[in-house]
């Protein structure tokens, strides 16, 4: 349920005023900026308000059921392209005690990550939605219908550049990141990171551009690189460095890690958020996702991608493995395949992996609808800069 639009804490970093709907508005690559697309996914429906409201009456009862049209305030809330989440609040609740300000969420098709899904790709959410709730990893739910499921509503701001330095924050969130790991969730027990990169990669072979405009946007990186070999490294190194599977988040990016403005009730203000790809999968999937952002503005990819100091990522490690000693006891460190080491290869080899996967699906594009399909020539001189 995370959003810019949540933040209850202003950035200091200035946003242009004119906004783009999604990735294909953009026509030339100096007036790219992912700080000015809205990220929201398809229309909002004419009745929005009307079926926030039966929802609400439907699944909350209380209070809800005494609220009309008039009496309460329904707010799209921008920040994802897998689903539409609306804000739904009571304007002045007469029983603070029970929830009065939730969050609607309207399933769209996902974009990944679906092959396990025995063809109805939310059954998993389901699952994992009441798992994680019933953990209290992530936001707690309040219901769950057709299409859809309400949520509590969490004031917070997002993990931004300007956060990551809060020793806390980053503690307590490779320390999460460990409780949802040792978690046993009813899904299938596959991996397909594999598959998915691979068909990426198929697909955007197809729309990969001419050599006269790698030239023309002087891309050497893309020209003297063969992608289809690098996809083959990566799948060859994931499989030969053994890598266990755990129940992996899937998509561990900043976006999704809220900062409550109230600690939860373990004084906590880290929770993480949308899992709705969440799945089984190699362990390094997650700490090298993280990894990969941590350090560099998310909105920032006209520049060079250091990757952040060794030092620290030991350092997060450290958390996440003392985090599964709590959780397994000692005898998790007798296993080798938990060692700092090992989880430092892991984690650069994936960071490597969630790199490939922007890169491919930039390359790829998308359809005129989906909101995805960026100029190719944008493409190229943006992801020119992601050497792998």
């Amino acid at each position: 349920m995370s959003s810019d639009k949540n933040n209850t804490t202003s950035s200091t970093t200035t946003t242009p005023e004119r906004k783009y709907k999604n990735l294909k508005d953009f026509e030339t690559y100096e007036e790219f900026d992912m700080r000015l697309i809205e990220q929201i996914r398809g229309e909002t429906p004419a009745d929005i308000n009307d079926k926030c409201l039966q929802l609400c009456k439907d699944y909350l009862a209380g209070d809800w059921l005494n609220q009309t049209l008039d009496t309460i305030e329904v707010t799209r809330i921008s920040g994802g392209f897998s689903n539409q989440l609306y804000r739904c609040a009571i304007s002045n609740p007469i029983n603070l005690d029970k929830p009065h300000e939730v969050a609607v969420r309207l399933y769209q098709s996902k974009w990944f990550n679906t092959e396990n899904s025995g063809g109805f790709e939310r059954l998993n959410d389901i699952v994992v939605e009441i798992l994680i709730s019933q953990h209290k990893l992530g936001p707690k739910v309040l219901g769950l219908f057709d299409g859809g499921e309400i949520q509590l509503f969490y004031k917070h701001k997002l993990l931004h550049i300007e956060e990551q330095s809060n020793p806390q924050y980053s503690e307590q969130l490779f320390r999460a990141i460990a409780r949802v790991h040792a978690l046993d969730a009813p899904l299938k027990k596959q991996h397909w990171i594999h598959n998915e990169l691979s068909n990426v990669w198929e697909q955007a072979k197809q729309q990969f551009p001419s050599d006269q405009l790698l030239d023309e946007c002087d891309c050497q990186t893309l020209k003297t690189h063969d992608l289809g070999q690098e996809v083959h490294w990566l799948n060859k190194t994931i499989e030969e460095l053994n890598c266990p599977m755990v129940f992996s988040h899937n998509d561990f990016v900043h976006s999704n890690i809220m900062i409550l403005d109230t600690p939860d009730d373990s004084g906590n203000r880290i929770m993480l958020c949308d899992y709705e790809y969440a799945s089984y999968g190699y362990r390094g999937q997650d700490l090298g996702t993280i990894i990969c952002e941590w350090g560099h503005p998310w909105n920032d990819m006209k520049s060079f991608h250091n990757f952040i100091d060794d030092s620290l990522i030991e350092q997060f490690l450290r958390h996440y493995i003392d985090e599964n000693v709590s959780i397994f006891g000692d005898k998790y460190l007798e296993n080798e395949n938990n060692s700092l080491n090992q989880l430092m290869k892991e984690s650069k080899l994936f960071a490597l992996v969630f790199k490939m996967t922007l890169i491919l699906w930039s390359v790829k594009g998308g359809d005129e609808t989906d909101g995805f399909s960026l100029d190719n020539k944008i493409a190229v001189k943006l992801f020119n800069k992601y050497q792998i």
